[in-house]
Order: structure tokens, then C-alpha cells, then sequence
């Protein structure tokens, strides 16, 4: 049976909504990329089988599972917030153009707009952890990567997010894998009304044998 679930964890708070639903993109790509779940689980094998079996995972264990990390970015690259807004606190001449965003102007970032610009990211909509290996990470630009914002109004949520999601991941395709249930594209279509991603996933879990 599949498994499907709704990325609405929590309505009171907009964070644990927001989580489930950047989260609910990851869980897609990793379905219909069988190839990255394949090798993220060979990193999550080699840790859990030199750990003793009630033997908890540490904060060093997460640091130092780099394609996790790739993994996890790749995801959030793909579940963006659509903009976010600012409001401008000083007169600024957009450098190489005659306009100045004045002060008290509000300003709506495309923050999706940034995540899927192929001028940054070869290929956008493609689900590729290796964007951001160690080689690879120092060419990107900074501010073409919001899925959480950025600068001093930066969600407060993303250290949360980011832990809580390893965790899960790690624990969650120890025992499992995830496959594919229905026409499932390898480029996720947005459901029309959803904020992120779809208002609901159905997909299968296979118990792995070890």
C-alpha cells in the first residue's frame, strides 16, 4: 500500500508547516532518484553498522555525513518560498541602472526565481546533490540559494529544519526505501494551489533487509 501523507504537520506554527512541506519535496526527489537515495543510504549504512545497536547519533555524526548534506541542501534548492518581502531602509542605486529602490520601499525577492535561474544552476529542475560537494560549493552565488532567506532576516527555523530532517533521514532510510507510487515525473509538477510543492505525496516504503 502506498504510503501518502499530507506536508501539514502542525497548523499552529508556520514553521513546523513550512518544515513538512520542504520536506515532502525531498522525500519525492529521493523516490524518483533512486541512484541518490541508493548512495545516501550506503553513508547512512556505514555509520549505523560501526554503532553499537541502542547507541544514539551525535552532533559529530551529523556534521560529518557530507552527502546528507548535499543531499538535503539539493532539496531545499527545490522547495523554495515563492518571495519573500523587504522593506528597503536606506536609497539604493541598482548598480549598472539609473532606478533607486527608495527607502521605506517594499521589495518582493523571487526567491524561486533564483533557486531554478539556469544562469546559476545547469539544468535547475534536475535533482543533483553534487551541486553542492565540497568542489562545487564555492561557485555558487550566495544569494541565488533562499530557500530560507537571507541576512539578518533569515528564518529563524533552518538550524531546526536542518537537524531534525538529518535525523529523520538517517533513521528513515536505515529501514527503509522509498519507491515510486503512481505517475511520479523525475521533475516534480507543483500542484496549482500549493504553497510548496503538492498538498499531498503518495509513495511506497519497502522494508530493507540487512
Amino acid at each position: 500500500r502506498p504510503l501518502g501523507f499530507t506536508p501539514f504537520p502542525c497548523r499552529r506554527r508556520v514553521r513546523s508547516e513550512t518544515s513538512g512541506m520542504v520536506f515532502g519535496v525531498l522525500a519525492y526527489y529521493l523516490a524518483v532518484y533512486p541512484e541518490v537515495q541508493k548512495r545516501l543510504q550506503e553513508e547512512i549504512d556505514e555509520l549505523m553498522d560501526g554503532k553499537d545497536e541502542d547507541e544514539e547519533l551525535t552532533q559529530e555524526d551529523i556534521t560529518n555525513m557530507t552527502y546528507l548534506e548535499q543531499v538535503l541542501l539539493e532539496g531545499e534548492r527545490l522547495s523554495p518560498l515563492p518571495n519573500v518581502g523587504r522593506i528597503c531602509t536606506k536609497d539604493w542605486k541598482i548598480p549598472g541602472d539609473d532606478h533607486v529602490i527608495r527607502k521605506t520601499d517594499r521589495v518582493l525577492i523571487p526567491v524561486i526565481g533564483l533557486n531554478m535561474d539556469p544562469q546559476y544552476w545547469p539544468e535547475p529542475r534536475k535533482f543533483d546533490p553534487d551541486r553542492f560537494s565540497r568542489e562545487n560549493k564555492k561557485n555558487i552565488e550566495p544569494i541565488t540559494f533562499m530557500t530560507f532567506g537571507s541576512g539578518p532576516r533569515q528564518c529563524l527555523g533552518m538550524n531546526v529544519y536542518n537537524v531534525q530532517t538529518k535525523v529523520l533521514l538517517v533513521h528513515l532510510l536505515r529501514n527503509f526505501s522509498l519507491k515510486p507510487y503512481g505517475d511520479m515525473p523525475k521533475e516534480m509538477v507543483w500542484d496549482k494551489f500549493a504553497y510548496i510543492g503538492k498538498d499531498k505525496y503518495e509513495m511506497k516504503l519497502k522494508r530493507r533487509d540487512h
